[in-house]
């Protein structure tokens, strides 16, 4: 048996339980993990209170996207991975599917990848939400590359330190966007190129532009914004 969390019913995390479950062997292009750490992510309280880009069709319904673990078992037609491997999972299958919180589970073999040598289990099941979502938008959708300027609100989150790495490693200049001073210099110590500490007008936060080395103006950091002030920044300069 294998203890599991659940939840009966959308709502806060008061609804979460523990579940004694026999997991079962896995199918094909399945494997079975015995969890060693598990990733939390803002994506999984919103799909336990059913506000998520799908909905829970199911209850009870499990969770989580991301962990870290040893294989267990293999299902037929799964190749590259043996009992015993240290391994990942990544957010790449549906929530209604399959789950990570739990001691032992389930989930595709695509979604699979080893366990990076240089990273415990706990750092490796933390990476893999945040460096997805930027590299999807940065490198997939955006096409960013040496010469673009990528502006990086929320800069701070686990999105936008991802974001700031990609972006940087792409060849692009990187300007992170905080509403906090005291984090500029750990943004500019986590390989942003420029920094921008926003100022609260009103509702929402602004800046104001043009600054010199972008081909058009800056206007507003959040499309409510009604007022923009000029605010504190490293110069934008090629």
């Amino acid at each position: 048996m294998s203890r599991t969390i659940k939840f009966a019913k959308a709502g806060g995390p008061e609804v979460l339980e523990f579940v004694e479950v026999q997991v079962p062997a896995p199918g094909p292009n399945e494997v079975r993990i015995k969890v060693k750490a598990i990733g939390i992510n803002r994506a999984e309280a919103m799909w336990r209170v059913d506000d998520y880009i799908e909905p829970v069709k199911k209850f009870p319904a499990g969770l989580g996207y991301e962990a870290a673990g040893s294989v267990d078992a293999v299902g037929k037609d799964v190749s590259g991975f043996a009992v015993g491997d240290d391994v990942n999972v990544i957010p790449s299958f549906s929530l209604n599917d399959y789950a990570t919180y739990g001691e032992v589970i389930l989930v595709p073999d695509h979604a699979v990848v080893r366990q990076p040598k240089a990273l415990s289990f706990t750092e490796a099941a933390s990476i893999w939400m945040m460096f997805v979502t930027a590299y999807g938008a940065l490198i997939e959708d955006a096409k960013v590359t040496k010469g673009d300027f990528v502006l990086i609100p929320g800069a701070s989150s686990s999105v936008g330190l991802a974001a700031i790495q990609i972006a940087n490693y792409a060849g692009a200049t990187t300007i992170a966007l905080t509403r906090t001073s005291t984090k500029k210099q750990q943004l500019l110590d986590a390989g942003a190129v420029h920094v921008i500490v926003l100022l609260s007008a009103g509702r929402g936060y602004g800046f104001l532009g043009p600054f010199r080395g972008l081909e058009r103006p800056l206007a507003s950091a959040s499309a409510d914004a009604r007022a923009l002030n000029l605010v504190e920044c490293s110069p934008l300069v090629r």
